[in-house]
């Protein structure tokens, strides 16, 4: 379980899916270089991470970066 500064901290830290803070420009185009590169580095620290619980949020991470350029993980 969760605490609510556990919370907090993966809030501010997860990518945002909807509002202004998609990575998408005022056409529309998705910035993938950049998630493109957060992806990448995520799953490093995916395979660095020696805490279960880093792992699974630097795996989480690397999941959403996936899923906004359009490779589901």
């Amino acid at each position: 379980m969760m605490t609510g500064h556990m919370m907090n901290e993966m809030t501010m830290i997860a990518p945002a899916t909807t509002g202004a803070d998609t990575g998408l420009d005022s056409g529309g185009t998705v910035k993938r270089d950049y998630f493109v590169r957060r992806e990448a580095q995520e799953r490093r620290l995916v395979e660095r991470a020696t805490d279960p619980v880093a792992r699974r949020v630097h795996a989480e991470l690397a999941k959403r970066y996936a899923e906004l350029i359009g490779n589901p993980a």
